[in-house]
């Protein structure tokens, strides 16, 4: 997963844990996408995980 993440960082892409932090290796819950996609793709992440993410 890190060496997956590292290539889409490096070709400007975004990625996050599902609560949009940096915490994906830790949680292994991981969100990856272009810089266009990425916020409308976190609202719809988060509208359907709210309740289950941690605070």
């Amino acid at each position: 997963m890190a060496a997956g993440s590292l290539l889409i960082s490096e070709a400007g892409g975004l990625v996050s844990d599902l609560s949009g932090e940096s915490g994906y290796l830790a949680s292994g819950n991981i969100v990856a996408a272009t810089p266009k996609v990425f916020p409308p793709l976190m609202q719809i992440i988060q509208g359907h995980c709210a309740d289950k993410l941690p605070a």
